[in-house]
């Protein structure tokens, strides 16, 4: 299966998720919605983000020209919310996957499906 196809079938697929990207853990985008604009800068931050959660704190997270307020992470999770809408962004042993959701869709939905393939992915090292 390709990063696309996990996408489109593991994220979007199951009418859970609105958007979703797969990036390397360079801030690479490996895989991403057709209609969702990831720019370098965004992933970056992101990567960043995993390794000193201070900045994501401060500015939250942009993506696509969206900004989203930090709401909490780990080493592995970032969670954030605009309005409605968030995101759930977890790291894997070599991917970072990101799942947006917008209303009515619920974080506890999205975060399902997105831990779902990301505990896969580890279990197959990735």
């Amino acid at each position: 299966m390709s990063w696309d196809d996990y996408v489109k079938q593991q994220l979007l697929g199951t009418k859970q998720v609105t958007k979703a990207a797969i990036l390397g853990h360079d801030g690479t985008v490996w895989a991403k919605s057709d209609n969702w604009d990831i720019y370098p800068e965004d992933s970056q931050r992101i990567v960043d983000g995993f390794k000193d959660n201070d900045k994501l704190i401060q500015s939250g997270v942009t993506i696509g020209g969206d900004k989203y307020i930090y709401l909490g992470g780990s080493d592995d999770l970032i969670r954030c919310k605009k309005g409605g809408d968030g995101i759930h962004i977890i790291k894997t042993n070599k991917a970072i996957v990101i799942g947006l959701y917008e209303a009515p869709l619920v974080h506890t939905q999205c975060s399902c499906v997105v831990e779902k393939l990301c505990s896969y992915l580890k279990d197959n090292g990735y």
